[in-house]
């Protein structure tokens, strides 16, 4: 019996931490420079070296679980608080990530999307090759693929998680921290 117990504790903490493994901070984020669909560059390593942290949202237009998580709120919510509209420390990109995808898709009129994503996200989109490019440097394999990169360069996977969740987990893993209450 006592040897079941073990196995089964032993069986518990293993699933536990596999599945949350991916909340650890992992590597360095791979840089990049990109053009949103507005014409706006960016460069990821100004943006970290400006002390902001930087949650990454990879999808594609077709994609029906990344359009339930995008109906959420959770990443428009941070992008408010915490964004340029708010305490202006973080960014939030939208990276359409499948390069057959076009501005159709992208606003909710083509023939390859669920939903218009580009007339309901108010931070930058970025799309086309440097989207596709950005999601293949950072090995995603799956879309919603979401990630936060620390202003050390840090990156975790942070995952389909509520607007709280992905406060903590960037109070965990980034120190992130700012005035007032979530």
């Amino acid at each position: 019996m006592r040897r079941l117990i073990k196995l089964l504790f032993a069986s518990i903490a293993i699933i536990f931490s596999s599945q949350f493994s991916h909340f650890q901070a992992q590597n360095v984020a791979p840089d990049f420079f990109a053009t949103d669909i507005n014409g706006n560059e960016w460069h990821l390593q100004e943006l970290l070296d400006s002390g902001k942290t930087v949650i990454i949202e990879f999808s594609a237009t077709w994609c029906g679980p990344c359009w339930s998580y995008h109906e959420s709120g959770a990443i428009s919510d941070l992008y408010d608080l915490y964004g340029p509209p708010g305490s202006d420390d973080l960014m939030v990109f939208f990276i359409e990530a499948d390069p057959y995808t076009n501005n159709d898709d992208l606003f909710g009129i083509g023939s390859n999307t669920v939903g218009n994503f580009g007339g309901t996200i108010d931070y930058p989109i970025i799309d086309g090759n440097d989207g596709y490019d950005i999601f293949n440097d950072y090995q995603g394999a799956y879309y919603p693929y979401i990630v936060t990169i620390c202003p050390n360069g840090l990156m975790f996977e942070s995952g389909q998680v509520t607007t709280e969740d992905h406060y903590q987990l960037m109070l965990d893993n980034c120190g992130f921290m700012v005035a007032g209450p979530l």
